[in-house]
């Protein structure tokens, strides 16, 4: 039996281009067609927190653009100007929007926490939910209702109001210490403290001993980090001479640092000793403090052992 090939073959080759542009078609269609069951109830909480976050951060620029618009000394003098006026009750307006979008984020993740523990961006969830919480204040009736109501998370000082007491930061660190998020959680604790510790300090020794004990675990851990620079700044304000003290008992404005000289050293010796892990340029600032500060209570030698450690 004879088979005519050539119909045979255009016959194979359409029906081959048929299914192609079949398949092409619904490929196409699918691609278009956003697949929801791809979207676990989990992502759509994350989005939904996600977009508050995001419109929290938006209305704090906002604010920020209004508060660093510059007045000149006869402006600050004359009365309020219509526009100032009203810049100030849009300022008013975007911290109310602020807090609200705040506490729907810090709701929105808490219910992530909750409700999907396993949920694959549970260290972010933490990490944002931190910052929230941090950020919301006393002073509107939204933000005392969320303080009221979370007792864990922020703790009451008589007399200097209340502060977020980093609880997600630190299950962040415990449950996730390799996460991306980890330095950055590290860092938000050095900046959480008892309100007014060190403007209590009455003496240097103690004034730096309470700012080593806020830095010393993140300058350890994360020495490399870009925020190092700004822990660096920070401790060496608590030794700047220029920033007296309110009590009497001032180390670096008497003779030879007075009657606690010998517990300012060990500060300055812990500091010394923190500050050799660090990049050079972090260190140089650390030791021209801490060479000026032994140079102030009569230690001449250990002022130039540490500026020459510089050159090692």
């Amino acid at each position: 039996m004879h088979i005519h090939r050539a119909p045979f073959v255009r016959l194979v080759t359409c029906v081959a281009v048929l299914l192609a542009c079949g398949l092409r078609s619904a490929n196409a269609e699918t691609q278009q067609r956003p697949d929801t069951r791809a979207e676990s109830p989990a992502d759509r909480l994350f989005v939904a927190a996600q977009q508050a976050y995001e419109e929290a951060d938006i209305a704090l620029q906002n604010y920020r653009k209004l508060e660093s618009q510059p007045m000149s000394v006869e402006e600050l003098r004359k009365a309020p100007t219509q526009k100032q006026l009203a810049d100030r009750k849009r300022q008013a307006e975007y911290r109310h929007q602020r807090e609200l979008a705040l506490i729907l984020a810090a709701d929105s993740f808490e219910s992530l926490v909750a409700k999907y523990p396993k949920f694959a961006r549970a260290d972010e969830v933490l990490f944002k939910l931190g910052r929230c919480k941090r950020n919301i204040f006393e002073g509107s009736a939204e933000g005392d209702a969320y303080i009221a109501a979370h007792p864990l998370d922020y703790q009451h000082f008589e007399g200097a109001g209340t502060e977020y007491t980093g609880r997600q930061f630190r299950q962040l660190l415990q449950m996730y210490p390799r996460s991306r998020f980890a330095m950055e959680a590290a860092f938000e604790l050095t900046s959480i403290t008892r309100a007014g510790e060190i403007a209590e300090c009455e003496t240097r020794a103690c004034a730096l001993q309470k700012v080593l004990d806020r830095f010393e675990v993140f300058l350890t851990k994360y020495s490399g980090s870009e925020h190092v620079r700004s822990a660096i700044k920070e401790i060496n304000g608590s030794i700047d001479p220029s920033r007296g003290l309110p009590g009497a008992g001032d180390e670096l404005s008497v003779p030879n640092g007075g009657p606690g000289r010998q517990q300012f050293l060990f500060q300055l010796n812990r500091y010394r000793t923190l500050t050799k892990m660090l990049a050079r340029q972090d260190r140089t600032a650390a030791a021209t403090a801490i060479g000026t500060a032994y140079q102030k209570v009569g230690e001449a030698q250990l002022a130039r052992e540490t500026i020459s450690e510089l050159r090692r």
